[in-house]
């Protein structure tokens, strides 16, 4: 018989190469994102500083876009909430303009 321990240990391995093969968001260009933004239908609104200020009609608050080179993680998603976007969704439209992730 298998010991709970070693069960457990298959089990988290399992996991762990599961996440492995799943995709998911990693930091992006800010140009990119931007193109996510206007297949989103975001229109350009305004630049402050280096946040660029995106406006759709049905959103509460506009989009800010920090222009840094790598956009962090926490960024993005907070974009995608706000914009009522999956990251699946997301993942497929950065394939479709050519960004592999």
């Amino acid at each position: 018989m298998v010991s709970a321990n070693l069960q457990a240990k298959v089990r988290a391995d399992c996991r762990r190469s599961l996440l492995k093969q799943l995709p998911r968001i990693t930091p992006i260009d800010w140009k990119d994102f931007e193109e996510v933004l206007i297949k989103a239908g975001c229109q350009f609104d305004r630049q402050e500083g280096d946040h660029r200020i995106y406006k759709r009609d049905d959103l509460k608050r506009p989009i800010v876009l920090p222009m840094d080179n790598d956009l962090p993680v926490f960024i993005i998603r907070n974009n995608l909430r706000t914009l009522g976007i999956s990251e699946t969704n997301t993942l497929n439209c950065l394939r479709s303009i050519n960004i592999e992730r």
